[in-house]
């Protein structure tokens, strides 16, 4: 088994056909799991004093905006990890803002955690935040429960990794690591830039030639990766084909690096671009019954088709719908104000941004396409980490470091 799809995630699935092998049961659960977190978070945030108008607009986003209601039936890795990501940030923002309330609070401890496995084992790029807050935990807080839980979470990465990987003859992709910067040197190769013959040979080792031949227009979409075997290709060997490329063609390499993270930091949609891979409608409803060939098509197929490609031509839904790049904004300024006001001893207010932050710098770094999906978690952590900046002072802060 190929680790393209994160196979614990692939593990909880198979156990969960145990209990109703039903899709419709699958997607019931990460919704409950998602209004969970979020009706946690509302009203912990509404007890604390946040003022009610941000929390009124986030609730009427979550339950009016239609690209969250879509992402929740999509059955999907991205979905629980976003939830999941959201549940972790909320309970380091709790911590921090309150935090003799939890430090002697095992289920509190329990739920840490769950959140930490979740992120760590529903994505790849999960494991970057989670490394992080192994380390820090143990380091912000002198406290026996969070020491504890890192070291846990240290030993199930380890066994499951491990062990259990092994166990079930689990392979990792040779080029899921080069699967993003790849598409920086395919694009100066389909643009026809001076390239030497090692960059030419790597490049058409990983793309779909048909593809590229029915698509004139470049786009990150086209690759063969699923397929490509790059088992001899190092990752040192790799980042200094990249590094040689980037002082040769400078300009074009920061634009196609540019072009392929622009979900992130834009709030425009490119020619190239496809919104969403949602259902296999709107943009992509093309090739649904290529993977899906055993789903029956009904009269909501066609309503959710047509509202996608309707509703992504309205500039102003687009851009609170289908970017996360106002919401990243809303991120970088509550970061800065935390970051203005910080003084050497307080550095563990950064602690419930640390999340976001690296799951934002992983996708810069791994993400090959720019898909909603893998960016949602930013539209939803957005509102949490405005409230919680909200609630800091400094007596605040103080109670935190005796904890």
């Amino acid at each position: 088994m190929r680790d393209w799809q994160p196979p614990m995630y692939v593990f909880i699935i198979a156990g969960l056909q145990k209990i109703w092998d039903d899709i419709t049961f699958m997607v019931i659960l990460q919704m409950i799991f998602f209004w969970l977190v979020m009706v946690d978070a509302i009203l912990y945030f509404y007890k604390m004093g946040v003022p009610k108008w941000i929390l009124w607009l986030a609730y009427l986003y979550m339950a009016f905006g239609y690209s969250d209601q879509i992402q929740l039936v999509t059955f999907w890795k991205d979905i629980p990890f976003g939830t999941a990501l959201v549940w972790l940030t909320l309970l380091l923002a709790k911590v921090i803002v309150e935090p003799g309330s939890y430090a002697k609070k095992w289920y509190f401890y329990v739920g840490l955690s769950i959140a930490l496995f979740f992120v760590a084992f529903l994505r790849q790029n999960g494991i970057l935040a989670v490394g992080a807050l192994i380390i820090l935990l143990p380091l912000f807080f002198r406290n026996r429960g969070y020491i504890i839980v890192s070291a846990w979470m240290l030993m199930t990465l380890v066994i499951v990794k491990g062990p259990i990987y092994r166990a079930n003859n689990i392979i990792p992709q040779p080029s899921l690591k080069y699967f993003a910067m790849t598409n920086d040197l395919l694009k100066l190769y389909f643009e026809g830039y001076d390239l030497d013959d090692e960059t030419i040979g790597f490049c058409e080792r990983v793309v779909d030639a048909e593809a590229y031949r029915e698509n004139v227009t470049y786009s990150t979409y086209w690759n063969d990766y699923f397929h490509a075997d790059l088992s001899d290709v190092t990752v040192s060997g790799f980042v200094r084909l990249y590094i040689r490329n980037l002082i040769k063609h400078p300009k074009a390499i920061i634009r196609a690096f540019l072009e392929r993270t622009q979900i992130i930091w834009s709030i425009t949609k490119n020619d190239a671009e496809i919104t969403s891979c949602i259902h296999y409608v709107g943009e992509m409803n093309t090739i649904g019954p290529e993977l899906y060939p055993h789903r029956i098509s009904n009269f909501m197929t066609d309503i959710l088709t047509n509202m996608v490609l309707f509703l992504k031509q309205n500039n102003t839904i687009y851009i609170f719908f289908w970017r996360p790049g106002i919401y990243n904004l809303f991120i970088i300024l509550s970061t800065m104000v935390l970051l203005i006001n910080l003084k050497k001893r307080n550095m563990v207010v950064l602690l419930p941004v640390i999340p976001i932050v690296l799951n934002v710098f992983a996708l810069f770094v791994s993400s090959g396409w720019p898909d909603y999906r893998y960016h949602w978690p930013s539209v939803l952590v957005s509102w949490i980490i405005v409230s919680y900046v909200l609630l800091l002072n400094e007596e605040t802060i103080l109670k935190t470091l005796e904890i």
